[in-house]
């Protein structure tokens, strides 16, 4: 008997999408530590869409530090304290 014959046991469509979600899994890994510059981004992004009494609220609550510092804190502390990462 021929191995045409066999049925396949999943279709193309099941093994494509199956190594399009690997791959993209495995490619989006790196997406998931943005780093310094991407906690100041949403930072800034975030503050343009926050009312302004809020904002005001969380400078006050922000006294020593801006917001774009203050968004970095747990990044540098993981850092020095490798058993928090």
């Amino acid at each position: 008997m021929s191995s045409l014959q066999y049925p396949f046991l999943h279709n193309r469509d099941t093994f494509v999408t199956t190594s399009i979600l690997g791959v993209t899994l495995t490619i989006s890994l790196g997406a998931f530590a943005w780093g310094r510059e991407g906690h100041e981004i949403i930072v800034i992004v975030a503050e343009h869409y926050t009312r302004p009494k809020t904002a005001a609220l969380m400078r006050e609550l922000l006294v020593q530090e801006s917001p774009e510092e203050a968004s970095v804190w747990a990044d540098e502390y993981r850092h020095d304290y490798r058993e928090t990462a």
